[in-house]
């Protein structure tokens, strides 16, 4: 945040962490709202920008969390989306199961849950992390790949958890 105020934004954070918040304002001066992020906890069209960095993953209500996400980013604003890339550790046989995640995602199942709440644009990974950057707008569509894949991945993921913890 303090990047893009130097850039001359207007910025604004939010996190639940009281420590965090506090630092946040002492050391760089960014005004943080002490609360975890609801669809009413900033008025409709509030920003310009907004961004989450392994947060999603974490959320129980991610439709809730990504419709407030809409309802506070102005009309053809942006926003970027980073979690953990599943999609990359099923590619690798890699068990992989947190329980403060309830939800896991893939580059599609990713694109596609932007896109059912009005977000269009891309998902890339790096290193494991996936990010999606999109825009705000009244036309997203659905991605034309099948959710099946998703749907494949996720049992191909459980086959292979259980298996691991019948070994362990």
């Amino acid at each position: 945040l303090a990047r893009l105020r130097d850039a001359g934004m207007t910025v604004h954070g939010c996190d639940p962490n009281a420590a965090a918040a506090a630092e946040a304002e002492r050391a760089f001066g960014i005004r943080t709202t002490l609360d975890y992020f609801t669809p009413d906890t900033f008025p409709a069209d509030s920003f310009d920008f907004v961004s989450n960095r392994l947060v999603l993953e974490h959320v129980t209500e991610p439709d809730m969390f990504l419709s407030g996400l809409r309802k506070v980013t102005r009309e053809n604003g942006f926003v970027c989306i980073e979690v953990p890339d599943c999609g990359i550790v099923m590619a690798e046989g890699v068990p992989f199961w947190m329980y403060e995640h309830p939800n896991y995602f893939t580059a599609g199942s990713l694109l596609r849950a932007m896109r059912r709440h009005g977000f269009d644009g891309t998902v890339t990974s790096h290193k494991g992390i996936l990010r999606a950057v999109c825009r705000k707008t009244a036309h997203a569509t659905l991605p034309t790949d099948d959710a099946a894949v998703d749907i494949a991945l996720a049992h191909e993921f459980r086959r292979k958890y259980r298996d691991y913890v019948a070994r362990y």
